[in-house]
């Protein structure tokens, strides 16, 4: 454990997320298509946290139909068609056996399980038939994304068994942190520690020190990140949300104010609504 007191440098913060908006380096992310914002030439997926290494044009020059269908995907996600995206994932699982999709599909179930859920209106007129629909939908792909995660993790620890890579056991180590294995996720990350790589083990220290409410030391890994050095756009995320943990409601709302103006995504935008609950309370 590396418990230290919380020292926000908020203004600090903030120049580098303006700095990785107007000069810094989109990469795209092989399974999910989201495009973020680095400093370092390397960076972890706002949307998925897989790590990232390519940027767009180098990423169509290599394999421009990868690109194409993930672009096809997210129109699909913005259009609310998670149907059509999760038969796309389906396809492009089929045709590359790439491990890291089924954890990119288990992902898009989750959030399509959630929308099913928002569906759900207990003021409608009649026997609520179109409620049950909703609930029995979320359920199923709830499991679904259950069974996707369990067996992209089998698949993980099976190749883990041939050889030790510092991606694989990252992304086993997301995967156990989905499944709540806290025990097996932190067994990932000393193991990943012995591979070299500060950057990404610190990554995966403040991802998980977030996941199991221990705020203090999921901040101070977050501060280690935004650095020019060794940026990633996400550490601002997690040190929002550690400071609004910690109710220091202002700072948290300066930092989530300006990462909504650098990034687009949904988690964002419900930690601005958690914030603005909190102060109104």
């Amino acid at each position: 454990m590396i418990c230290v007191c919380m020292k926000a440098n908020i203004n600090g913060y903030i120049k580098i997320l303006e700095r990785a908006s107007r000069h810094g380096q989109r990469l795209i992310c092989l399974i999910c298509g989201t495009e973020t914002p680095t400093l370092a030439g390397k960076g972890m997926c706002s949307n998925c946290e897989n790590a990232l290494y390519a940027g767009r044009s180098a990423l169509l020059k290599s394999n421009r139909q990868l690109v194409n269908t993930l672009d096809y995907i997210n129109a699909m996600i913005k259009a609310s068609n998670y149907e059509q995206a999760l038969k796309l994932y389906d396809d492009l699982y089929a045709a590359s056996k790439e491990t890291a999709l089924l954890y990119a599909q288990a992902l898009l179930c989750i959030r399509a399980s959630n929308y099913e859920t928002s569906l759900i209106y207990y003021t409608r007129n009649g026997f609520m038939e179109e409620n049950a629909l909703h609930r029995a939908r979320s359920t199923q792909l709830m499991s679904r994304a259950k069974l996707l995660l369990n067996k992209a993790g089998y698949m993980y620890q099976n190749s883990l068994a041939n050889a030790e890579t510092k991606n694989t056991r990252y992304m086993l180590m997301l995967i156990q942190l989905k499944l709540k294995d806290y025990k097996a996720a932190q067994e990932s990350i000393e193991l990943l520690s012995k591979q070299g790589d500060e950057y990404i083990t610190n990554y995966a220290r403040m991802i998980f020190y977030s996941a199991v409410g221990d705020f203090k030391n999921s901040f101070a890994c977050a501060d280690a990140l935004i650095k020019p050095e060794g940026f990633s756009i996400n550490g601002v995320y997690y040190a929002t949300l550690a400071l609004m943990k910690q109710n220091r409601l202002k700072d948290a709302k300066r930092l989530v104010t300006v990462l909504g103006r650098v990034l687009k995504i949904s988690n964002q935008n419900a930690l601005m609504k958690d914030i603005e609950f909190l102060e109104s309370v």
